[in-house]
């Protein structure tokens, strides 16, 4: 007995040095209004992180804020371990900076500033598009395309429901046609759907400025490559755009709207770029190495079919025009012996002498 209670204080000796009470203090704001939010309820979460939604979350409580939008007191948390505020608001979640347990008995402050939220577009906009074409081999590009997205406002762009694309849509991202997604950051991916033309992003846009990235394949068999972007009324242009190329003889680009803006490096490689204002439609064409093979090669089969159709039209011209008048003859024949069975007044036989002069005229024709 004497040992076991000797084990029971070891551990909770144990437990005490490992669990430090933290003095905790969170304070939400409405930054729309500058106002507290009073009597909310506010998620803290310890985590081994700094993010709040991967599975480094080891324990999740739950309080909320008094009548001057403040929540104070203590919990125990262990040193090493990382603290975040979390609220959800109107629907949307916002976060505090992640703060580090240090020492014991600390005094840790956390601010969360929440929005009302907007549907109206005018506050939002693409201020830079960044886009860096890296041929893989003469059939495939992979492309890397960062933007850079400023909410203007001091409320959160929600997006309204899209009838044609029959979605809620955020914002609209224009892309080439047949791009494959491959890689996304900045944006979750449960929150985007991919179209034809482009990607449709469910994602609220909090004020401020945020970047999102996308790594996609565009594929060609023939070697052209239309990389054009089309924009849609409904969103916001892009201000500038950028395009990266190596440089590499074998290939050629053309691009509208966009002016040559030197060279970049990156890493061992030399890039061509060009920078300008975007259109509503940017054409951007590559025509990889074997492309002008396949263009000739396509030239002269065509020539060559049309030729073949036009000799075989040449030579078949009289067969095929005998058939033509056999089936007309054997049709006047028809409707001439229904005519003379209805001719007993005479008053088909203005017709009748019609359809027998156009037999004749045949047989004539015919050699008959």
């Amino acid at each position: 007995m004497r040992y076991k209670s000797l084990i029971i204080a070891l551990f909770v000796i144990f437990a005490i040095r490992n669990a430090d009470a933290v003095s905790l203090k969170v304070n939400i704001i409405n930054a729309t209004k500058g106002e507290p939010v009073a009597s909310y309820p506010v998620t803290v979460k310890i985590t081994d992180d700094d993010y709040h939604k991967t599975a480094g979350v080891v324990e999740t409580l739950e309080f909320q804020t008094g009548a001057d939008g403040i929540f104070k007191g203590n919990i125990d948390v262990k040193t090493g371990k990382k603290i975040i505020a979390q609220v959800n608001y109107r629907g949307i979640n916002y976060y505090s900076e992640a703060g580090e347990v240090t020492t014991g008995n600390e005094k840790m402050v956390f601010k969360v500033l929440v929005y009302d939220i907007s549907d109206k577009k005018e506050d939002i906009a693409i201020l830079e598009r960044h886009v860096s074409l890296i041929p893989t081999n003469e059939k495939l590009i992979q492309v890397f395309d960062t933007l850079k997205i400023e909410n203007t406002g001091n409320k959160t762009f929600v997006g309204k429901f899209n009838d044609e694309l029959d979605i809620t849509q955020v914002l609209y991202i224009p892309m080439p046609r047949g791009y494959m997604l491959a890689q996304l950051g900045g944006i979750s991916s449960s929150k985007i759907s991919t179209f034809s033309g482009g990607i449709v992003s469910r994602q609220e846009i909090k004020p401020g400025i945020h970047q999102v990235i996308f790594q996609y394949n565009v594929l060609s068999e023939t070697g052209f490559f239309d990389l054009s972007l089309f924009s849609r009324m409904d969103s916001p242009e892009i201000q500038s755009l950028f395009l990266y190329f190596p440089k590499d003889d074998r290939w050629k680009i053309k691009i509208s709207d966009l002016k040559p803006s030197g060279e970049q490096q990156f890493g061992t490689r030399t890039f061509t770029m060009w920078g300008g204002i975007a259109d509503s439609v940017v054409k951007i064409m590559v025509y990889g190495p074997t492309y002008e093979g396949v263009k000739s090669f396509w030239s002269i089969s065509i020539i060559l079919t049309f030729a073949a159709s036009l000799t075989g039209l040449y030579f078949l011209r009289r067969p095929i025009r005998l058939w033509h008048l056999k089936r007309e003859k054997k049709r006047l024949e028809s409707v001439l012996t229904g005519l003379k069975d209805e001719n007993i007044s005479g008053f088909y036989e203005p017709f009748v002498r019609i359809v027998t002069g156009r037999l004749k005229e045949i047989d004539q024709r015919l050699g008959t």
